[in-house]
C-alpha cells in the first residue's frame, strides 16, 4: 500500500514515512523546549530509515538533552540562595549538569557558600553552647556564694542574705535593663531584643522586647528580606503596627511565591509559601509545589512530608481548562468538574500525576502554571502549553 498524499510506500505499522519525515522536520524547524524535540525524534525514528531520519533523530534528543540541561541551569541560577540548604540545593542542580556551560564553576560557588553558612552555624552553635556553660559555671559559683552568704546570714540574722536578694532581685535586673535602654537609644535592636530578653518580666521589658522586634522587622522590610521580617514580626506580638506589618510581609512573600511558581521554580516557591504561612491558601500551593518537585523527580523534596490532600486542590485549579500542543497537534481538555467522578481523566496514583484519554494512561509533569508534559506511548505524549 502506498500514502494517499505522496504515493510512498508505507511502512510494516501503516504510516508513511515521507510523512512522517516532513512532519519530524516541521517540528524540529520550531521546536523551542525539551518536549519539542524529544517528540521530533521519537517521529524520525518512526521514519526509519527514510533518508537521514536516524541522524537526524540523534540529533534532536541531544538537543533535547540540551534544553534539559539548560532548564536545570536556569533553575539553579534563579533560585534564591537564602540559607545553608537552599545553596546546597543550588550546587546539587548545577553538579547533575556537569560540563554544561560554567555549571562546575557555579557548582563549587554555590557549594562554598553552603559549607560558609554550615561553618557560621556551626561557629554560632560553638558559642552559645561555650556561653550556656559558662552561664551553668556562673550559676553553680552564685549557688556557692548564695549558700555561703545564706550561712552567714543566719548567724548574723538574715543581714547578708537580704542584701543578696536585693541585689539579685532589684539593683542587676536594673542595671541590665539601663544598657539594654540605651542599646535602643543607639538603634542597636538586635542587642537590646537580647538584652531585654534576659530580664522579662523586670518593668516594661517585655514591652521594650516588642519594640526591639518590630524595629528589626522594619529594618527587614526596607533590606528587601521578607523572610527576616515575618520572622521579627511574629516576635514582636502586638507591638506598634507588628500585626499588620505581619500581614504585609506575608502578602509579599506569597506575590514572589506566585512568581517563582510561574517560572517554574518550585524550591524556592516552596519556601516562600512556606513562610506566607496562613496567608490566604499558601499552605496548599506550599503541598503542590512539593508535589511537582516530587513528580518531577527532585529527589530532595521530601515526598514523606507531601500532603496531597492539600495538593489536590491547587492541582485542579491549576490544570482546569484546555491545553495544546505543537508537537503533536493534539488538544486535551481538563475540567474541575469531573473531579469527583469515579473515573476521572486526571488523578493521583502512587505519588504520581496521571492523565487518562482514550484508554491510554500517561505520567504528567508540570514544568508551570501554564507548560505540561504527558509521557507515555500514546498519540497524545507530548508538550502542552496551557491556552
Amino acid at each position: 500500500m502506498v500514502c494517499d498524499k505522496c504515493n510512498t510506500p508505507l511502512n510494516a505499522a501503516g504510516k508513511c514515512p515521507a510523512c512522517t519525515y516532513a512532519q519530524a522536520a516541521a517540528l524540529e524547524s520550531r521546536a523551542a523546549s525539551f518536549g519539542d524535540f524529544e517528540t521530533a525524534a521519537k517521529l524520525f525514528l518512526s521514519a526509519g530509515d527514510y533518508e537521514d531520519a536516524a541522524a537526524r533523530a540523534a540529533s534532536c534528543f541531544a538537543r533535547a538533552e540540551d534544553c534539559n540541561r539548560e532548564a536545570i541551569y536556569a533553575q539553579a541560577v534563579k533560585r534564591q540562595g537564602v540559607d545553608r540548604i537552599s545553596w546546597q540545593g543550588k550546587a546539587d542542580l548545577m553538579r547533575s549538569i556537569a560540563g554544561y556551560r560554567d555549571a562546575d564553576a557555579l557548582a563549587t560557588e554555590y557549594q562554598q557558600k553552603a559549607d560558609d553558612l554550615a561553618a557560621e552555624a556551626e561557629n554560632a552553635r560553638r558559642e552559645k553552647e561555650e556561653a550556656r556553660q559558662a552561664d551553668a559555671h556562673r550559676a553553680h559559683t552564685d549557688h556557692k556564694r548564695k549558700r555561703k552568704f545564706l550561712v552567714l546570714g543566719v548567724s548574723t540574722g538574715g543581714a547578708v542574705l537580704a542584701i543578696v536578694l536585693v541585689v539579685s532581685l532589684l539593683i542587676l535586673p536594673q542595671v541590665q535593663y539601663k544598657k539594654a535602654r540605651k542599646l535602643i537609644e543607639a538603634h542597636k535592636y538586635l542587642a537590646a531584643a537580647e538584652a531585654f530578653s534576659a530580664i522579662v518580666p523586670y518593668s516594661n521589658s517585655e514591652e521594650y522586647l516588642g519594640f526591639a522586634y518590630y524595629s528589626l522587622g522594619m529594618e527587614a522590610v526596607e533590606a528587601g528580606n521578607d523572610l527576616a521580617a515575618a520572622d521579627y514580626f511574629t516576635k514582636a506580638g502586638n507591638a506598634k503596627s507588628a500585626p499588620a506589618e505581619l500581614q504585609a510581609a506575608k502578602a509579599r512573600l506569597y506575590d514572589t511565591a506566585l512568581t517563582a511558581l510561574r517560572e517554574g521554580d518550585f524550591n524556592a516557591a516552596q519556601d516562600a509559601f512556606n513562610a506566607a504561612d496562613d496567608y490566604e491558601d499558601a499552605k496548599d500551593y506550599k503541598h503542590f509545589c512539593r508535589a511537582l518537585r516530587v513528580w518531577n523527580g527532585d529527589s530532595t523534596a521530601n515526598a514523606d512530608k507531601m500532603d496531597l490532600k492539600k495538593a489536590e486542590n491547587i492541582l485542579w485549579k491549576v490544570m482546569d481548562g484546555l491545553w495544546y500542543s505543537d508537537g503533536n497537534e493534539q488538544e486535551i481538555s481538563i475540567s474541575a468538574a469531573t473531579r469527583t467522578s469515579s473515573t476521572p481523566d486526571l488523578k493521583i496514583a502512587d505519588n504520581t500525576l496521571r492523565y487518562t484519554a482514550d484508554g491510554v494512561s500517561y505520567t504528567v509533569e508540570i514544568h508551570s502554571l501554564t507548560t505540561c508534559r504527558l509521557l507515555g506511548g500514546g498519540e497524545y505524549a507530548g508538550a502542552y502549553d496551557k491556552m
